[in-house]
């Protein structure tokens, strides 16, 4: 899994989720409301998640499966990579092997 990450400032989080990571998203989010008070708006998708942050769609992270269309996702500027911590337990990044 690639987290790109958004500025994300209010009660409420606007999350594009790769359709595999239903559940793991899903578990995130709860976590995240328990924790912050929070909500996450999960909306999940294939290929369809990268054509609405193209168009504008207001999410504020992304959680992509696909290294090469994040990677494509920050090339073209409509995205920033999030920082990922040396310490791979303290990643976000649920089944995800390595950091780069």
């Amino acid at each position: 899994m690639s987290p790109i990450a958004v500025r994300a400032e209010a009660a409420r989080v606007q999350v594009a989720v790769a359709a595999k990571f239903t559940e793991p998203a899903r578990e995130i989010a709860a976590l995240f409301k328990r924790r912050t008070g929070n909500d996450a708006l999960l909306s999940f998708g294939a290929w369809g998640v990268y054509a609405q942050i193209a168009h504008g769609a207001p999410f504020q992270i992304l959680l992509s499966a696909d290294r090469d269309r994040a990677k494509q996702a920050v090339e073209n500027g409509l995205a920033f990579p999030a920082p990922v911590s040396p310490t791979p337990s303290a990643n976000w990044r649920y089944g995800a092997g390595s950091s780069t």
